[in-house]
């Protein structure tokens, strides 16, 4: 008579099998587990976008004007002083409920002096993306004083270089909403405050000394968004040429980091400029970029929204959207 098997365990075959199928499945669910996560960091985004927006509609409607993106003295180079003084973030702070922080700050003096060091290196919770890498890493920068918190949101300015904005803003194809010493009242925006973009999302800087992405730092793609449509090398959200943004202490960060890396994560800029231009940019997959416009909606634009390229001539969609009062409103969906 046969004996009966008193076997307890799995044989090898059977546990390989095992191990197997729980492979399968991991592989088959972690791309959904990934996608349900970042669906829910973009949700957190768009939400900071929409408590902007209403700050910045509250300090318009007190002020009867936005606030300037960036601020300087007269004779100031705002592509390369350090002597930046308020910006629309810090203009904006108390409708943020944020007036701790703005209190802490003396206008009075640049931001950048020691003063101004508690109040410039507070990380602001509606500033963050949750999408974006490093935003726990500080600007720590030569000459401009040390201890940047970051931001992950932009002022859609002009589309020309930082240091042309004061002729570039009576160009009505190029005109945003927020520029250097000036901004604009709601009046003037003939092209409709639906079809105009107010705030955009950037990255912050790769090292601690990439300024891009910090917040109480108003210069192009720290805080603020210049050259970023037709006629130049950055149009478009996630612009990748290698030669993309300019921003000054952009030859450090290629040392650093090299440029290969800086290609892979969209990142890219050129060596020998001061802070002339940036665009919009975002870790969000897929590609693209929110925005918040004028009339406190906010909106996905995709890295395939139509642009006439680098160096391009008037005018894509793109281009409507910086463009405040050029005549040719564009409805995001049409």
């Amino acid at each position: 008579m046969k004996p009966k098997s008193n076997r307890l365990g799995f044989t090898l075959v059977e546990l390989l099998v095992v191990i197997a199928i729980i492979a399968m499945l991991v592989t088959l669910l972690l791309p959904a587990v990934q996608s349900a996560r970042e669906a829910a960091r973009r949700t957190q985004c768009k939400n900071n976008l929409k408590n902007l927006g209403l700050a910045l509609l509250n300090y318009e409607s007190a002020n009867g004007i936005l606030p300037a993106a960036v601020q300087f003295d007269d004779g100031q180079n705002p592509a390369s002083s350090d002597l930046f003084r308020e910006n629309w973030v810090i203009s904006t702070l108390p409708f943020m409920e944020e007036q701790g922080i703005y209190d802490s700050f003396d206008l009075t003096i640049p931001i950048s002096r020691s003063e101004n060091e508690l109040g410039r290196s507070t990380p602001i919770p509606v500033m963050i993306c949750p999408s974006d890498t490093g935003t726990e890493r500080q600007f720590q920068g030569a000459g401009d004083g040390r201890n940047w918190a970051r931001g992950n949101y932009a002022a859609n300015g002009v589309n020309v270089r930082i240091d042309e904005a004061q002729m570039g803003w009576k160009d009505a194809t190029k005109r945003g909403l927020m520029s250097v010493n000036q901004a604009a009242k709601l009046k003037q925006v003939v092209d409709g405050t639906s079809k105009t973009m107010l705030v955009a999302e950037i990255r912050v800087g790769l090292t601690d000394k990439d300024r891009r992405g910090t917040w109480a730092m108003g210069t192009a793609g720290a805080s603020a968004l210049f050259w970023h449509g037709y006629g130049g090398d950055d149009n478009g959200p996630n612009a990748a040429n290698d030669s993309s943004d300019d921003v000054e202490g952009c030859a450090e960060v290629i040392d650093e980091v090299g440029l290969e890396t800086m290609r892979k994560q969209r990142m890219t800029c050129w060596e020998p400029c001061p802070s002339f231009q940036a665009t919009a940019r975002s870790q969000h997959d897929p590609g693209g970029v929110q925005a918040v416009f004028l009339d406190g909606s906010v909106h996905w634009l995709d890295d395939s929204i139509n642009t006439t390229g680098p160096w391009g001539g008037c005018c894509g969609v793109w281009d409507r959207l910086i463009a405040s009062a050029d005549g040719t409103p564009f409805q995001i969906g049409e």
